[in-house]
């Protein structure tokens, strides 16, 4: 199996003339990608689809940082006695389209 991509970071959150708040990559030569856009009917309030933007942009550094605890956690398999440790797998399985 392979394993999963992501689009490369980093990301980062910015509004256009609109207010619209975007997420920004970064291709491998270097040019920009939009690859997620909070617009919405007005139904959301601005701030909430900022803050929404601004958890997407972190979405890749969160992925890894929770992986690497997983990682160091000391568990061996699914025996552990760490509470977080089910839901840290199930939401690395569902970022990796496993669930």
């Amino acid at each position: 199996m392979s394993e999963t991509r992501f689009t490369p970071g980093p990301w980062w959150e910015e509004s256009d003339t609109y207010q619209v708040p975007r997420i920004w990559a970064r291709f491998p030569d270097g040019s920009p990608c939009d690859v997620a856009c909070a617009e919405g009917d007005g139904s959301i309030p601005f701030e909430e689809r900022r803050a929404n933007a601004r958890l997407i942009a972190a979405a890749p550094e969160l992925y890894e940082a929770l992986k690497k605890a997983l990682d160091q956690s000391g568990c061996d398999g699914d025996l552990c006695a760490y509470a977080w440790h089910d839901e840290a797998k199930a939401a690395i399985a569902k970022a990796e389209g496993k669930e």
